[in-house]
């Protein structure tokens, strides 16, 4: 409600006339004397002597009422005067202003016979009271003293009614004060529509709340909701003649009530009893049946043809001539029953909503349709209402006949029916607030806004809280390539997996390669390959011929490794290369990356899925009858080739010994070479002799990694090849150390802190039957990262056929503050090798740290994952395979959760059996690489990249209940406001709602979780 200036449209007008006027257009505003009370104001004592002294003549008086503050409901005001001053009080004036008035309106109040300037205006009464306000704040009381003023008020009331108008429309541009269409076409404009009506949920005055959606044979047969609350009793229903449960209701399902005896009585509780304060509000939604006759929809009467103490909602024609007309019946058998009549029949053909209401503190009943008053009347001397009758919904004999839904009888009288009939202008305007702002998504942010949104639970003003602090998480992870099993004709693939690719989107073009020179080619020859001559041609001056032997190193090694993976399959057949180089070929063919092939015995669909695992990285199947076609894309044209080859260790050499690095292919002559070492790792070497030639020799002197570059200039192009290579060594001296790296004289920080987090139980049982562990069982105990380069040094010693046996001193160590107590550090011996030669190995098998401490050699591993996921590192489209942990959730400890998580990349397709077995299988739907990760989640924290949003600890203690409304406008905010690419978690707050428990009501529908934000079909306007 808003204040209008104090100022009426006749004083204005009348303070703009002229002296010889001023008589005539004089007016005395009268003071009402403010007390601080709702209900009544005096006016304070005036008289007429300063008009007199200025004009002489007595005034002729005419009084108006001019209300100062909008009015939602009728509103009744009194006036009490005397015929004189001081006289004996008159029968007062009463009007009726409807709801709906706004501020500025006047009326004029007519005295009768008592028009004059005798008469005195004494005190206003309103009904119901002003809302926490006084009521000289909502009244204003002026005298026009002339008959030029009577005119001027005349002239002047439509300016004062359509004042308050003009300011309301003006306002609606503005959120704060925007109302019904137009607060509609702002959230249009914002993309954000009202909620749709919705069913009833928790409310603190609500008494009995009745959705009447049970179904057959439901125990209770009609349930009150209220009942799942904390300390509500539950006022249940029970079922008697003809009722059908289960007909179509306004939400979901109703109660049809099929003939006269049909009812559903709740047994009387003092939770009914309507004390001499006490408010009252029943309603419902209601769809009458056709030519239904006159009946009771709700009541708590013994019989409402009498005067006995009871209320009573009905239907009907009631002897008014008008059918099915609502009739609003309160009694509390001592006064004449108090009867409200609608006058308005309802309709057949959908539902209405009535609500009956008894208004104490306005003293007045109300009849509601659809959510506007239709009816009113002084409550009087009604008493308290009580009465040991059951609360019926229809009436033993008297029934009305149709269906009715959603019933719910309140302890408040309620003037707003908001979710049933439609989001309200309140809660609507609250969202708006939130989505017409730019917020940055932080925790304290949504925590601020969330809160802001629903306002108090248990009275706590800010209920909820936003926990973004991660549980502790440990977990493995393994890459797993889907293969296709065969292409189809006129399919093609690129490395990923993807289909429906173009060579020279994925591999380039033979254009692009402006370094090219067949030089660079090398001969393919391999006896389980036959070479098809290409067809004779006429060669132009420097052309070189086509020649399918000749390829670039990148399709070497494809080709090869497609020989391997082919011969299980290929029995007595054999590949026959179409063609390989051709200078005249539209594609790769034409630099060598090509190759056009088909085989004998395997058929060309499986063929062309086994050069896309050999690593092509294009491959197509052209059609029946023309075989493969695959390409690489652009790789090194040279490589470097070391003597002598890397020995058991995989080493390329060991500090001291010398190095010899040439290039391959072989180069014409002509080409100028320059060998350089880029020193990238801690390796280190130097060049004995050239560095221009074709080959050149190193000493190497420091281990670790070194990387070796060779440019080839011809024709003043120059190409360029590198290499890196891993410098091992021959021996450790006692008590020196060696990082991973290669770097000496490290110290074991190299190998990291202890795990943040650690259990026993994801530690792997080492047992390898060429070690020896000794007596005691943690020594076979390891985490999975050292356990692999445990297996690897064993592997070594196999391969090199060092003989003795490798002993394991020591691994776990519980209790230990070192690495030894989170299972990455070991003690070894061996029985012949030297502790050095034993280091060393240690060093090729990728330990992060190595010491030598005679007689010992002690490793320390890296931090990695401490999960290991096993299972098969490949499948076949439209195949599965099991990938398990070792590790049950119990093991770690109670409420210890096992999460997996797939990660798809490209086209590429799988599914997960599971995610939360230990054991699940993987089906892979399409080639490509997929990302397997098994997490275990330690604690009651969100995981990472999650957050969650709950009651304060003290609220879920207390057992605290969240509204559905409330919990929709939860998760339509975190809709619109989340974190992009961040899970929102909301299980503990939904466990709040206590309509979400027994799928009362739906949790998530799409008006609080819409898929997309965009505006629909504009309001009606």
């Amino acid at each position: 409600m808003s204040a209008l200036m104090p100022v009426l449209s006749v004083g204005h007008m009348a303070r703009r006339l002229t002296t010889p006027f001023a008589r005539g257009a004089d007016t005395l505003p009268l003071t009402l004397v403010a007390q601080g009370s709702p209900t009544q104001a005096p006016v304070a004592a005036y008289d007429f002597l300063e008009h007199r002294a200025r004009f002489g003549p007595p005034p002729a008086p005419r009084y108006i009422l001019t209300a100062w503050r909008d009015l939602s409901v009728d509103t009744q005001v009194t006036i009490d005067y005397t015929a004189e001053p001081n006289g004996p009080p008159q029968p007062p004036l009463t009007l009726t202003l409807p709801a709906g008035t706004l501020a500025g309106a006047s009326l004029v109040l007519d005295l009768g016979a008592n028009e004059g300037p005798e008469a005195r205006l004494t005190k206003v009464t309103m009904s119901p009271p002003a809302v926490d306000e006084d009521v000289a704040g909502w009244w204003g009381l002026t005298a026009l003293l002339g008959n030029i003023a009577k005119l001027l008020w005349v002239l002047g009331w439509e300016r004062d009614h359509i004042r308050r108008q003009m300011a309301r429309t003006t306002a609606q541009r503005r959120l704060s004060q925007a109302l019904g269409l137009s607060l509609d076409l702002i959230g249009y404009d914002l993309g954000i529509p009202r909620f749709p009506p919705l069913p009833y949920s928790f409310e603190a005055d609500t008494i009995a709340l009745y959705h009447l959606n049970d179904q057959a044979g439901a125990n209770p047969a009609v349930k009150d909701m209220m009942g799942d609350y904390p300390n509500r009793p539950g006022h249940h229903g029970a079922l008697a003649g003809a009722v059908q449960v289960g007909a179509p209701g306004r939400f979901g399902s109703g109660f049809a009530f099929q003939a006269a005896n049909a009812v559903v009585e709740i047994l009387s509780h003092s939770d009914f009893d309507l004390g001499l304060n006490q408010s009252f509000t029943a309603e419902c939604f209601v769809q009458p049946s056709q030519n239904a006759a006159d009946g009771h929809l709700l009541s708590k009467h013994p019989d409402p043809a009498t005067d006995q103490a009871g209320w009573a909602l009905s239907l009907g024609d009631f002897g008014r001539g008008l059918p099915l007309n609502p009739r609003w019946l309160v009694s509390d058998g001592l006064n004449p029953p108090l009867v409200l009549f609608a006058d308005a029949a309802i309709p057949t053909d959908g539902f209405t909503h009535l609500a009956a209401v008894i208004d104490r503190p306005a003293g007045v009943a109300r009849l509601y349709v659809n959510g506007q008053p239709v009816a009113q009347a002084a409550l009087g001397d009604l008493q308290a209402i009580t009465n040991a009758e059951p609360v019926r919904i229809g009436y033993p004999g008297a029934a009305l006949q149709g269906v009715v839904e959603e019933v719910r009888l309140s302890k408040v009288a309620r003037s707003a029916f908001h979710p049933v009939l439609g989001e309200s202008d309140d809660s609507y305007r609250r969202r708006l607030h939130f989505f017409r702002r730019w917020v940055l998504p932080t925790p304290a942010n949504l925590q601020a806004m969330l809160n802001e949104a629903i306002g108090p639970v248990n009275d706590d003003p800010a209920p909820l809280i936003v926990n973004e602090t991660n549980t502790d998480i440990v977990g493995g992870a393994k890459t797993i390539t889907i293969d296709p099993v065969a292409l189809l004709p006129g399919e093609c693939i690129d490395a990923a997996g993807n289909r429906r690719v173009k060579e020279v989107d994925v591999c380039g073009s033979a254009v692009e390669e402006t370094l090219f020179d067949p030089v660079f080619l090398v001969t393919h020859n391999d006896p389980q390959v036959t070479y098809l001559a290409p067809d004779p041609r006429d060669l132009n001056r420097n052309e070189l011929p086509p020649d399918p032997h000749r390829v670039q190193l990148v399709v070497e090694r494809a080709l090869n490794r497609l020989l391997d993976l082919a011969a299980p399959e290929a029995g007595a057949g054999q590949l026959t290369l179409q063609s390989g180089f051709d200078p005249r070929a539209p594609d790769l063919r034409a630099t060598g990356r090509g190759l056009r092939f088909s085989h004998t015995t395997i058929a060309t669909g499986r063929l062309a899925a086994l050069a896309h695992r050999a690593g092509f990285t294009f491959v197509c199947y052209q059609g029946q009858g023309d075989g493969v076609y695959a390409s690489c894309a652009v790789a090194e044209y040279i490589e470097i080739v070391t003597s002598p080859a890397a020995d058991f260790t995989g080493l390329d050499g060991l500090v001291g010994d010398p190095l010899t690095v040439t290039v391959r292919p072989a180069l014409p002559q002509d080409t100028v070479y320059r060998w350089l070492t880029i020193a990238c790792g801690e390796g280190r070497a130097t060049f004995n002799g050239s560095r221009t030639a074709a080959g050149a020799t190193m000493q190497l002197s420091t281990p670790g990694d070194l990387t070796v570059k060779i440019d080839v200039t011809r024709r003043r192009n120059t190409v360029s090849a590198t290499r890196t290579l891993r410098i091992g060594l021959k021996d450790l001296a006692n008590n020196n150390t060696i990082g991973r790296d290669g770097a000496l004289a490290v110290s074991e920080a190299v190998a990291g802190e202890p795990d943040r987090f650690f259990h026993p139980a994801f530690l792997v049982n080492h047992n390898d039957a060429r070690a020896d562990y000794g007596a005691d069982p943690n020594h076979h105990l390891m985490q999975a990262t050292a356990a692999a380069r445990l297996t690897r040094l064993l592997d070594l010693l196999n391969a090199g056929g060092l003989g003795g046996q490798l002993q394991i001193e020591s691994a776990f160590a519980p209790g230990a503050t070192d690495l030894t107590g989170v299972g990455r550090g070991l003690t070894l011996r061996h029985t012949t090798l030297t502790p050095g030669q034993l280091a060393s190995l240690a060093f090729a098998a990728g330990f992060t740290f190595v010491r030598r401490q005679d007689p010992d050699v002690l490793v320390r591993q890296a931090e990695a994952d401490l999960v290991v996921v096993d299972g098969a590192d490949r499948l076949d489209e439209g195949s599965q395979i099991s990938l398990a942990v070792q590790v049950k959730p119990g093991d770690v400890g109670a409420g210890v959760r096992l999460q997996w998580t797939l990660g798809l990349a490209d086209q590429a397709q799988a599914r997960l059996s599971s995610v939360t077995q230990p054991s699940v299988d993987l089906l892979g739907r399409q080639a490509g690489r997929v990302r397997v990760q098994a997490f275990y989640l330690i604690g009651d924290n969100p995981a990472p990249y999650t957050f969650e949003v709950r009651l304060k600890p003290a609220l879920e203690a207390a057992n605290a209940i969240i509204r559905k409304e409330q919990y929709d406008l939860v998760m339509n905010i975190l809709n619109a406001f989340h974190p992009i690419g961040v899970e929102v978690i909301t299980q503990a707050l939904r466990k709040r709602v206590v309509e979400l428990q027994g799928s009362a009501l739906e949790a998530n529908p799409d008006y609080t979780y819409p898929k997309y934000r965009v505006r629909g079909p504009a309001p009606r306007q």
